[in-house]
Protein backbone atom coordinates (compact mmCIF):
# COMPACT_ATOMS: atom_id res chain seq x y z
CA UNK A 1 0.00 0.00 0.00
CA UNK A 2 2.83 2.42 0.90
CA UNK A 3 4.69 1.59 -2.32
CA UNK A 4 1.55 2.26 -4.33
CA UNK A 5 1.07 5.60 -2.60
CA UNK A 6 4.71 6.57 -3.26
CA UNK A 7 4.36 5.62 -6.94
CA UNK A 8 1.19 7.70 -7.18
CA UNK A 9 2.89 10.73 -5.56
CA UNK A 10 5.90 10.43 -7.89
CA UNK A 11 3.61 10.13 -10.93
CA UNK A 12 1.59 13.10 -9.74
CA UNK A 13 4.75 15.21 -9.24
CA UNK A 14 6.08 14.24 -12.69
CA UNK A 15 2.74 15.10 -14.29
CA UNK A 16 2.72 18.46 -12.54
CA UNK A 17 6.29 19.20 -13.65
CA UNK A 18 5.47 18.19 -17.21
CA UNK A 19 2.38 20.38 -17.18
CA UNK A 20 4.38 23.37 -15.92
CA UNK A 21 7.15 22.84 -18.48
CA UNK A 22 4.62 22.62 -21.33
CA UNK A 23 2.80 25.74 -20.15
CA UNK A 24 6.05 27.70 -19.86
CA UNK A 25 7.25 26.58 -23.29
CA UNK A 26 3.93 27.42 -24.90
CA UNK A 27 3.87 30.84 -23.23
CA UNK A 28 7.47 31.65 -24.20
CA UNK A 29 6.86 30.52 -27.78
CA UNK A 30 3.73 32.64 -28.09
CA UNK A 31 5.42 35.74 -26.67
CA UNK A 32 8.38 35.31 -29.00
CA UNK A 33 6.21 34.78 -32.06
CA UNK A 34 3.99 37.75 -31.26
CA UNK A 35 6.88 39.98 -30.21
CA UNK A 36 8.96 39.24 -33.30
CA UNK A 37 6.25 39.02 -35.90
CA UNK A 38 3.96 41.88 -34.90
CA UNK A 39 6.60 44.59 -34.55
CA UNK A 40 7.07 46.51 -37.78
CA UNK A 41 10.33 48.38 -38.28
CA UNK A 42 10.39 51.92 -39.57
CA UNK A 43 9.99 51.97 -43.34
CA UNK A 44 7.68 51.61 -46.31
CA UNK A 45 5.40 48.56 -46.62
CA UNK A 46 2.77 47.10 -48.93
CA UNK A 47 -0.84 47.42 -47.78
CA UNK A 48 -2.37 43.95 -48.15
CA UNK A 49 -5.74 42.26 -47.86
CA UNK A 50 -7.03 41.34 -44.39
CA UNK A 51 -5.51 38.32 -42.71
CA UNK A 52 -2.37 38.38 -44.87
CA UNK A 53 -1.03 41.35 -42.91
CA UNK A 54 -0.86 43.01 -39.52
CA UNK A 55 -3.72 45.32 -38.65
CA UNK A 56 -2.71 48.89 -37.82
CA UNK A 57 -4.76 51.99 -37.14
CA UNK A 58 -3.71 55.07 -39.06
CA UNK A 59 -2.37 57.67 -36.63
CA UNK A 60 -4.89 60.43 -35.80
CA UNK A 61 -7.61 58.55 -37.71
CA UNK A 62 -10.24 55.82 -37.36
CA UNK A 63 -8.97 54.13 -40.55
CA UNK A 64 -7.39 50.66 -40.28
CA UNK A 65 -5.13 48.90 -42.77
CA UNK A 66 -3.44 45.54 -43.00
CA UNK A 67 0.31 45.87 -43.50
CA UNK A 68 2.63 43.26 -45.03
CA UNK A 69 5.13 41.96 -42.49
CA UNK A 70 8.14 42.56 -44.74
CA UNK A 71 9.37 46.10 -45.29
CA UNK A 72 10.13 47.36 -48.79
CA UNK A 73 12.76 49.75 -47.40
CA UNK A 74 13.75 50.47 -43.79
CA UNK A 75 15.34 53.35 -41.87
CA UNK A 76 18.78 52.13 -42.96
CA UNK A 77 17.86 53.03 -46.57
CA UNK A 78 17.18 56.71 -45.83
CA UNK A 79 20.00 59.12 -46.72
CA UNK A 80 18.62 62.58 -46.11
CA UNK A 81 15.53 64.43 -44.96
CA UNK A 82 13.84 67.73 -45.66
CA UNK A 83 10.88 69.29 -43.92
CA UNK A 84 9.06 71.82 -46.03
CA UNK A 85 5.57 73.12 -46.47
CA UNK A 86 3.19 75.19 -48.49
CA UNK A 87 -0.28 76.67 -48.59
CA UNK A 88 -0.97 75.12 -51.99
CA UNK A 89 -4.48 73.59 -52.01
CA UNK A 90 -4.89 74.39 -48.33
CA UNK A 91 -6.11 77.36 -46.32
CA UNK A 92 -3.22 77.07 -43.87
CA UNK A 93 0.45 76.13 -44.01
CA UNK A 94 0.96 72.36 -44.22
CA UNK A 95 4.24 70.59 -43.61
CA UNK A 96 5.61 67.41 -45.11
CA UNK A 97 8.63 65.17 -44.58
CA UNK A 98 10.66 64.45 -47.72
CA UNK A 99 12.94 61.42 -47.41
CA UNK A 100 15.71 60.55 -49.88
CA UNK A 101 16.66 56.88 -50.22
CA UNK A 102 20.08 55.38 -50.90
CA UNK A 103 20.67 53.62 -54.25
CA UNK A 104 19.51 50.21 -53.01
CA UNK A 105 16.40 51.73 -51.42
CA UNK A 106 15.61 53.74 -54.57
CA UNK A 107 15.78 50.58 -56.67
CA UNK A 108 13.55 48.66 -54.23
CA UNK A 109 11.05 51.52 -54.05
CA UNK A 110 11.00 51.76 -57.85
CA UNK A 111 10.12 48.08 -58.10
CA UNK A 112 7.53 48.35 -55.32
CA UNK A 113 5.78 51.39 -56.77
CA UNK A 114 5.70 49.87 -60.26
CA UNK A 115 4.15 46.71 -58.80
CA UNK A 116 1.70 48.75 -56.69
CA UNK A 117 0.15 51.13 -59.23
CA UNK A 118 -3.52 51.33 -58.26
CA UNK A 119 -2.75 49.92 -54.81
CA UNK A 120 -1.52 51.39 -51.54
CA UNK A 121 1.76 51.65 -49.65
CA UNK A 122 2.17 52.53 -45.99
CA UNK A 123 4.82 54.29 -43.94
CA UNK A 124 5.49 52.87 -40.48
CA UNK A 125 7.47 54.69 -37.79
CA UNK A 126 8.20 53.05 -34.46
CA UNK A 127 5.59 50.36 -35.18
CA UNK A 128 2.90 53.01 -35.83
CA UNK A 129 1.09 53.58 -39.11
CA UNK A 130 1.64 57.24 -40.01
CA UNK A 131 0.83 57.42 -43.69
CA UNK A 132 -1.00 55.49 -46.41
CA UNK A 133 -0.67 56.55 -50.03
CA UNK A 134 -2.37 55.38 -53.22
CA UNK A 135 0.27 54.70 -55.85
CA UNK A 136 -0.43 56.37 -59.20
CA UNK A 137 2.99 56.07 -60.86
CA UNK A 138 6.32 54.35 -60.48
CA UNK A 139 8.68 56.32 -58.26
CA UNK A 140 12.26 55.53 -59.26
CA UNK A 141 14.05 58.72 -58.23
CA UNK A 142 14.55 57.62 -54.60
CA UNK A 143 12.40 60.39 -53.13
CA UNK A 144 9.53 59.48 -50.80
CA UNK A 145 7.23 61.93 -49.10
CA UNK A 146 4.98 61.81 -46.06
CA UNK A 147 2.53 64.64 -46.62
CA UNK A 148 -0.76 64.00 -44.85
CA UNK A 149 -0.79 67.66 -43.87
CA UNK A 150 -1.84 66.93 -40.29
CA UNK A 151 1.54 66.97 -38.56
CA UNK A 152 3.19 70.09 -37.20
CA UNK A 153 6.76 71.02 -38.10
CA UNK A 154 7.79 69.95 -34.58
CA UNK A 155 6.16 66.53 -34.98
CA UNK A 156 7.93 66.02 -38.30
CA UNK A 157 11.25 67.06 -36.72
CA UNK A 158 10.66 64.40 -34.07
CA UNK A 159 9.87 61.78 -36.73
CA UNK A 160 13.03 62.73 -38.62
CA UNK A 161 15.13 62.35 -35.45
CA UNK A 162 13.56 58.96 -34.73
CA UNK A 163 14.34 57.68 -38.24
CA UNK A 164 17.92 58.96 -38.03
CA UNK A 165 18.33 57.22 -34.65
CA UNK A 166 17.33 53.90 -36.24
CA UNK A 167 19.69 54.42 -39.18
Amino acid sequence: MIKRKQTFVVALKLSLILLIVCAVNKSIGRETMQGESKILKTGWYYVVDGPKGFKRQLDKSEEHCFIDKTAIVTASNFNSFLIDGSTLNAPKYKYRLVMELDLAGAKLMGIATKKSIGKKLAFILDNKLLYVVSVRDQVDNGITVMDRGIYSKEELEKFKAMIKAEH
